[in-house]
């Protein structure tokens, strides 16, 4: 989820950086002035005793009067001042410690505006006690820092008559500058800006449902990606598959892709191996156009291959292949035609297609039915792949009942059009019944940023396919076109045997018709 959406993150990161880099740099100097004093005992006699009791008390004397420590041990005395010591930040807040400062600077604020900005911190067991504040203006600063240090000094050692005596021995001499800390302050927004777009990109994540890549599609089917099928003009159905019709293309290479990874994805020790069961978990996602390609891709390599159009809900491979389609896979497990009658060559003599027919009432009952699943077991054995194109799962279970019959399904996922519910409820509906997906092939990609790499090997197939398309199609298939157009299915590809049929175990006898024989 966090790698599908990393340039978005890198942009808010390299944002947030950026602008903590704006406003650092922009950002006046900040500078920060202290003065140290230290804590000394003093007896209550000479709580008033002026400078001679301080004097005396760095003699660290215990007699002839002025300040000493207590008579119980140095110890005991410096955590007694200690205690003490933890009021001062209180107290350096308060009037009777910053008035005297105000009327002393001059200065045009209150004791509250300047409490908030002195800070008094000394150490557990320390007698050292620092007074700091800091701002835009250095001088300002250090003068403000010593005016405080003396005035809390005063207080605590005169007006408050307390045992601890404050004198100031180091003064604020100058101010240093703390900030801004340009890259302090970038590295931290770049953090920020980390940690945002790692929100934004699990927001994201659970609010879009579209499948956008193919891991989105691993991570549900626990099943491979077997390839890609870019978005082109060449797959929308206007031109013949793109491995007759446009061999050298990059399209053509996507489709070859796929059949020899599907070769080595199918497990070759289940009954029905070579039966590939194709469909998609919504309708518009190509499955047609996927199971055709792949189906003259096998074909192409020499293989005996049949596709089978099973989608009796919407029927697409005679249309899709411009082929006569009025007699086909209906008519044949209904009796009505046979074998020789249904099943017709296309482009190889290898290549057979057994189209839907008419359209029948109940299509969940003939996909369920005995003679179904004979003429499965039939084709089987006499081809070497059979490729099945069924309904969308959305639409109904179909794949699933003759899945079971085969090596298993491949699932077409069109990017930016399925969703994950979709495709989680294909793989559900799967496994409830024991039927595998073999692999997954990612439809409708992008080929933007291929198309550059791809530029050297397929740059004359770029050039010429346009021109080159139609006129490949009307030479290979034009005759098909022509006998689809009659009505009664006359100078379609196949002829007319009534001698045999698969009822009786008989293999398909498909032959050109005379006219096919002219034209090739």
């Amino acid at each position: 989820m966090l790698k599908k959406y990393l340039i978005l993150e890198m942009v808010i990161v390299v944002a947030f950086a950026a602008m903590a880099y704006w406003q650092s740099k922009n950002t006046p100097p900040t500078y920060r002035a202290s003065a140290r004093l230290m804590a000394l005992y003093q007896s209550p006699q000479s709580g008033n005793s002026g400078d001679n009791g301080s004097s005396d008390s760095h003699d660290g004397s215990s007699s002839n009067g002025g300040t000493s420590y207590a008579e119980g041990g140095l110890l005991s005395s410096m955590s007694y001042m200690s205690q003490q010591l933890d009021v001062l930040q209180e107290l350096v807040q308060t009037p009777q410690v910053l008035d005297p400062v105000i009327k002393e600077l001059g200065l045009n604020a209150t004791a509250g505006d300047l409490g908030g900005a002195m800070t008094v911190k000394h150490s557990d067991g320390s007698l050292m006690v620092d007074v700091s504040t800091s701002g835009t203006d250095p001088q300002y600063i250090v003068n403000l820092v010593n005016a405080v240090s003396k005035s809390l000094s005063k207080v605590m050692s005169q007006e408050l008559g307390t045992t601890t005596k404050l004198e100031v021995i180091r003064e604020a001499s100058g101010a240093r500058q703390i900030g801004p800390n340009v890259r302090g302050d970038t590295f931290r927004g770049a953090i920020e800006g980390l940690a945002v777009a790692f929100v934004v990109a699990l927001a994201l994540g659970f609010l879009d449902n579209k499948i956008r890549d193919g891991e989105d599609v691993k991570d549900i089917t626990k099943s491979p990606i077997l390839g890609t099928m870019p978005k082109d003009t060449s797959l929308d159905g206007s031109e013949a598959p793109v491995v007759a019709s446009r061999p050298n293309g990059r399209v053509a290479e996507h489709v070859r892709r796929i059949a020899t990874n599907l070769l080595f994805a199918t497990k070759n020790d289940v009954k029905g191996a070579n039966v590939i069961v194709v469909t998609s978990g919504m309708p518009s996602e190509g499955k047609t156009t996927v199971a055709t390609n792949l189906a003259v891709a096998f074909a192409e390599n020499g293989g005996k291959v049949l596709l089978i159009d099973a989608d009796l809900r919407n029927p697409s491979v005679a249309k899709q292949l411009g082929v006569n389609g009025t007699v086909g896979l209906s008519q044949l497990l209904t009796g009505k035609a046979s074998a020789q009658e249904s099943i017709q060559q296309y482009w190889k003599p290898n290549l057979h297609l057994l189209c839907v027919g008419h359209r029948v009432s109940n299509p969940s009952l003939l996909v369920r039915s005995d003679l179904m699943k004979a003429l499965i077991d039939q084709v089987e054995d006499q081809y070497d792949q059979v490729i099945i194109d069924t309904a969308p799962m959305q639409v109904a279970n179909d794949a699933a009942v003759l899945g079971q019959q085969g090596g298993g399904v491949m699932l077409v996922v069109a990017q930016g059009k399925a969703t994950r519910k979709s495709v989680s409820t294909v793989h559900n509906e799967l496994k409830m019944v024991d039927v595998p997906i073999i692999g997954s092939v990612m439809n409708m990609t992008s080929l933007e940023k291929q198309k550059k790499s791809d530029y050297y090997y397929y740059a004359e197939d770029t050039q010429a396919g346009d021109q080159g398309a139609d006129a490949g199609k009307r030479a290979l298939f034009g005759r098909f076109r022509k006998a689809g157009k009659t009505g009664d299915g006359e100078g379609s590809k196949v002829d007319r045997a009534d001698d045999a049929s698969w009822r009786d175990g008989a293999e398909p006898r498909v032959r050109r018709s005379t006219s096919h024989r002219r034209n090739a």
